[in-house]
């Protein structure tokens, strides 16, 4: 796209030949935008099919859909033995655009996009440039929400899996997304710091700042308006390093979870044995 003064804008789509353009601008006042699709080269954790690869498209229920058939042919069998499938949090890093966008953001906020990407683009702070940021990031939450959260739990209640999802870290808004699980599920981040005689917090074990309770009440929240009777957690994360952690300091921690409308506690993810493991 090309843009001019005075609002002047000229989408070069259709010149583009071999990844290049031949135009000629009217005069000197034009800028040059090019908007392309192209992985983050974020990689993924755990969880996919032979555990590596590039993270998928968060925006897109055709990618969904692509991704879960591996996960389709390995539930074969599995009728009535998982319960609930897991979704960590959102730790997806650089992703801000996906193929549909433009047609999406059209169809959410009524308005083509693409006049307005200097606006967009730019760090000026203006009204308008504020209202079509605001809109941006607006499309990118109706996209996680309607492309794949919601898809994702449609996707596992058709397995007869119910689905539970950590919601924190996504760009959107926190109480629809976690609402959009069966099971809405918070992480506990560090130490709070308890009033409590003789409690320990080893200063070399603490992020501080990152334990709040209202990231607690984000979930629990979300299950009580949406009528959820469960809210799970991932429990104890970073309370202290791996393996150092006293009971006396995880009672609080459990205590604080109860208080804060969880009743589903979890030590972290997928809770499930192979069924040649003994008890």
């Amino acid at each position: 796209m090309a843009y001019g003064g005075k609002g002047a804008y000229i989408d070069l789509t259709s010149l583009l030949k071999d990844n290049t353009i031949s135009w000629k601008a009217e005069d000197d006042n034009y800028t040059i935008y090019a908007v392309f699709t192209g992985k983050t080269g974020q990689q993924v954790k755990r969880a996919a099919p032979g555990a590596k690869g590039f993270t998928l498209d968060h925006y897109s229920e055709d990618a969904l859909n692509i991704y879960v058939k591996s996960f389709d042919e390995a539930f074969v069998g599995f009728d009535g033995k998982i319960r609930s499938i897991f979704n960590d949090s959102y730790e997806v890093y650089g992703t801000n655009f996906t193929p549909k966008f433009f047609e999406a953001f059209e169809h959410y906020r009524g308005y083509d996009l693409k006049p307005y990407l200097p606006l967009l683009l730019s760090e000026e702070d203006t009204n308008e440039g504020n209202r079509v940021k605001s809109d941006y990031r607006e499309t990118l939450s109706n996209l996680l929400l309607y492309k794949f959260d919601n898809p994702w739990t449609q996707w596992a209640n058709k397995h007869n899996f119910k689905s539970r999802l950590q919601a924190h870290g996504s760009p959107g808004n926190l109480i629809d997304l976690y609402a959009s699980a069966d099971i809405p599920e918070c992480e506990t981040f560090g130490s709070m710091p308890y009033d409590i005689p003789g409690l320990r917090r080893e200063k070399e074990d603490i992020r501080e700042g990152d334990a709040d309770p209202v990231m607690l009440k984000f979930s629990s929240s979300a299950a009580h308006i949406s009528g959820k009777h469960l809210t799970s957690s991932e429990t104890f994360t970073w309370l202290r390093d791996h393996f150092k952690v006293a009971l006396s300091q995880c009672k609080p921690e459990v205590e604080d979870l109860l208080l804060n409308g969880v009743n589903h506690v979890f030590l972290h993810g997928t809770t499930y044995s192979p069924e040649r493991a003994q008890w």
